[in-house]
């Protein structure tokens, strides 16, 4: 087989084998060298990895992170974040909405109010990938 072509893939126990390499572009010649490597496990790191990134995306603007310190106190209502913010309603809901997506917040509603609070099992888990990470 010449260096450009994709190995052919084997299925072993219904899981995927790449023999040698792993597809990391577009191109037919995009290939990362690894020897034998799981596919699925390079998903999972991958998916792990996206994961990671939404998280510390979302927690990247201070307004964001100002939300997660309040909440870190107690549960509050969309009003309460935007009065001890001094911020507007669409404005406080937009990065609200952009930590719930990264689920770094979980929210209730309760009558009319929606309260959010956070999702303390998220953060934990971010915490110790790269607290592993560090430890490498």
């Amino acid at each position: 087989m010449r260096s450009n072509q994709m190995p052919e893939m084997r299925s072993k126990n219904d899981r995927e084998i790449l023999p040698n390499r792993i597809k990391v572009g577009d191109k037919k010649t995009d290939f990362l060298e690894v020897g034998f490597f799981d596919c699925f496990e390079f998903q999972l790191i991958n998916d792990i990895i996206s994961m990671m990134i939404d998280i510390i995306k979302a927690l990247a603007d201070k307004n964001r992170l100002k939300i997660v310190e309040l909440l870190s106190k107690k549960p509050l209502c969309v009003c309460e974040i935007e009065r001890d913010l001094d911020l507007p309603q669409n404005l406080v809901s937009h990065h609200l909405a952009v930590l719930k997506e990264a689920k770094i917040v979980e929210n209730c509603k309760c009558g009319k109010n929606n309260y959010y609070s956070l999702n303390k099992k998220a953060l934990l888990n971010l915490a110790r990938k790269i607290k592993k990470m560090g430890e490498k």
